[in-house]
């Protein structure tokens, strides 16, 4: 097992389903919130996008929230990373959900990443779409969650919140890595809109 299972936070239950077995309510849930507000771009598969899932958030019965995570190259600084997004319910968003599932995921991924060392994970990374965020990307690292600037791509900004354990590469004089990727290809991950995350620190 990795990271604690369930954590409650100011009434919101938050759920660890990282490379676990789903439960059929879970997935059930979750794919309801997923089209009911529109969140799976066309052509994303549904259950491409179950497999990615990390942290569920629950308000009694309710699900409010869910994170899924892609596992990638973050080549602005050399490292593989689990690239984080999440949705919140529109009725229950500026409630610092997004937050708890940064938060929770971060800690869910780390401790995987500690037992799975071959996987040589490194730290949760995003990619910030989202406009609400404006107010905040002037500051290098949002404390709560440990996100820190690393680069930009397409004026978009690339953070990553790093694990204890992480390592980097030592670069070689002359073969120094870009600071931030203009495109996705060559295993960069494609992001798409990060929903939510008007609190997130």
């Amino acid at each position: 097992m990795f990271g604690t299972q369930e954590t409650t936070v100011d009434g919101v239950s938050y759920r660890s389903v990282w490379k676990r077995r789903i439960e059929p309510e879970v997935r059930d849930d979750v794919i309801k919130l997923w089209k009911a507000n529109g969140l799976l771009p066309p052509g994303v598969s549904v259950a491409d996008r179950l497999s990615e899932l990390c942290v569920v958030a629950y308000e009694g019965q309710t699900l409010i929230g869910v994170s899924t995570v892609v596992l990638d190259m973050m080549r602005c600084v050399g490292v593989r990373a689990g690239f984080f997004r999440c949705s919140v319910s529109p009725t229950h968003r500026k409630r610092n959900v997004a937050t708890e599932l940064t938060v929770r995921s971060k800690v869910v991924l780390e401790a995987w990443s500690l037992i799975n060392p071959d996987e040589a994970v490194m730290g949760l990374g995003v990619v910030v779409e989202s406009p609400q965020l404006s107010s905040k990307s002037r500051e290098p690292v949002w404390p709560r969650s440990g996100l820190t600037l690393v680069g930009y791509r397409e004026e978009k900004q690339i953070r990553i919140a790093w694990f204890e354990h992480s390592t980097v590469e030592v670069a070689v004089r002359g073969r120094g890595r870009g600071v931030a990727p203009n495109t996705a290809s060559g295993g960069e991950f494609e992001a798409e809109t990060v929903l939510d995350f008007d609190t997130l620190n």
